[in-house]
C-alpha cells in the first residue's frame, strides 16, 4: 500500500503506523518485515543509501530477536 500511494510523506506514517503494530505483537521481532518493506520503498524514493541501510539494520536486529529461523536467515 505504501509503495502505490507515491506520496512519500503519507508512505512514512503508514510505515510508522504499522511499525507500532508490529511492536504492540506478542513477538516483536514481527517488526523485521515492515523495516525490510519500508527499507525497500525508502531506497527507492530516496537518494542516497543511508535511510533504508538504518533500516534494514533494524530489520536485522529484530529478526534475530525472534525464535523464527525463516525470519533470521
Amino acid at each position: 500500500l505504501t509503495f502505490e500511494t507515491r506520496d512519500d510523506t503519507a508512505a512514512r506514517a503508514l510505515y510508522a503506523d504499522a511499525t507500532r503494530w508490529a511492536a504492540a505483537l506478542a513477538d516483536p521481532w514481527r517488526q523485521a518485515g515492515v523495516h525490510m518493506s519500508h527499507a525497500l520503498v525508502t531506497l527507492y524514493s530516496q537518494d542516497g543509501l543511508d535511510g533504508a541501510r538504518r533500516l534494514v539494520d533494524e530489520a536485522v536486529r529484530t529478526a534475530r530477536s525472534g525464535a523464527s529461523v525463516r525470519v533470521r536467515a
